[in-house]
């Protein structure tokens, strides 16, 4: 207090003590990067000379988040400008008197406080993107698009495709949990020069597409076994008995299964306008008794070459494959050595008939796309390239 009559109250110890989940939008910047705004609720706790204080306060976060490259060649995202608009301000006076004055000088003290406090949160979310976009794996995922020209560098936009990538049970593929200390940087396949009439690209590299492949191999789902009623009435199993002389082990008709596994994880080829996946596959003829205990007839090693082809559909890259050729090798026999290449023609034929849909079908779910600025690839041309699937739109 003084002789102007004036009373001079002051405010401490201010702690912010809740963030309630943000709600964020972004929106592009041609040529910039990115405008963030971002709304939440504060709770924050005081003191001051007239009781302790319970705030709670609406605040819009608004940046102007430049995208750039550091000297190294990675993305970063760096913030130009931060502003703060309070509202809503809430004061509960535990005890105390003079609540109009309280008021008030919470009203100037979080004007003059919050921004300097809430605006390096921005910093701390940006700074934890910037880490991503350094782990990248350029063989993986490119992104490149015409809508942010210079003074951003014109390179594709990388990013990790371990998000996209992961069992059912949650867990990721090979997500990287830190960058090796002396791993050198993957080359990065290089994106063909945009059209006039093309806005966006999409690159998908052979490597992200093995990681498909490699997850489905892992659950399982490429195994199959191929019974009389999958292929053709049974006419290629029926062939199968009589080459491998069944009958004169067991007289009477017995049900054939041939028992298809895949060990190990397919790998994907991509070249000029061609799209190559190579299949391991083990198939195990068997024989069922009458006592329901199935008997080894043999054991054939198959390569499988397989040809690729891809559509997309609404947010969705679909994989359609179709055989190629196949290379077989004995690996055990319990009805006597054979030339196991006799049988090149009728397993081709009992693997397009039967494996070839049951694959098909599983890849029929589809990849889904990631959904990045908005971008519609449904309509998106597509072309095969080396190492490179290239979606343009």
């Amino acid at each position: 207090s003084g002789a102007s009559g004036h009373t001079a109250v002051t405010l401490c110890r201010l702690r912010i003590v809740e963030l309630t989940l943000p709600r964020v939008s972004v929106r592009l910047l041609p040529g910039v990067g990115v405008y963030l705004n971002l709304y939440t609720r504060v709770a924050i706790n005081g003191k001051s000379l007239v009781g302790f204080l319970d705030i709670s306060v609406e605040v819009n976060i608004s940046a102007k988040v430049r995208l750039t490259m550091d000297r190294t060649g990675y993305p970063r995202l760096v913030i130009e400008r931060c502003d703060t608009l309070l509202g809503g301000i809430k004061v509960k006076l535990l005890r105390g008197l003079l609540p109009n004055l309280v008021d008030n000088l919470v009203n100037r003290v979080l004007a003059n406080v919050l921004p300097d406090l809430l605006c390096p949160i921005v910093d701390v979310v940006l700074g934890l993107v910037n880490d991503q976009l350094g782990l990248v794996d350029c063989k993986s995922f490119l992104l490149g698009t015409s809508l942010l020209p210079p003074p951003c560098p014109p390179r594709p936009l990388p990013l990790p495709p371990q998000t996209l990538v992961s069992e059912a049970g949650g867990d990721l593929i090979d997500y990287p949990l830190g960058r090796p200390a002396m791993s050198p940087r993957p080359q990065m396949p290089e994106l063909p020069p945009m059209g006039d009439n093309t806005n966006s690209q999409l690159g998908i590299s052979a490597n992200f597409l093995g990681k498909v492949l490699s997850m489905l191999q892992k659950e399982g789902a490429l195994n199959i076994d191929i019974t009389d009623g999958m292929v053709s009435a049974g006419a290629p199993l029926t062939w199968l008995r009589a080459h491998l002389q069944v009958f004169q082990q067991y007289p009477e008709s017995r049900p054939l299964t041939i028992k298809i596994q895949v060990p190990d994880p397919p790998s994907v080829t991509l070249q000029k306008d061609q799209a190559l996946v190579k299949v391991f596959a083990t198939s195990e003829v068997v024989v069922s008794q009458p006592n329901d205990v199935e008997t080894t007839i043999c054991l054939i090693d198959v390569d499988t070459d397989l040809l690729a082809s891809f559509s997309v559909e609404g947010d969705k890259l679909m994989i359609d494959a179709k055989l190629d050729k196949t290379n077989l090798n004995l690996r055990t026999s319990n009805v006597g050595n054979f030339d196991v290449s006799l049988l090149e023609v009728l397993v081709e034929k009992i693997f397009d008939l039967a494996f070839m849909p049951a694959m098909n079908a599983v890849l029929g779910s589809g990849v889904p796309l990631p959904k990045i600025l908005n971008i519609d690839f449904s309509n998106a041309d597509i072309d095969v390239l080396e190492d490179l699937l290239v979606l343009s739109t």
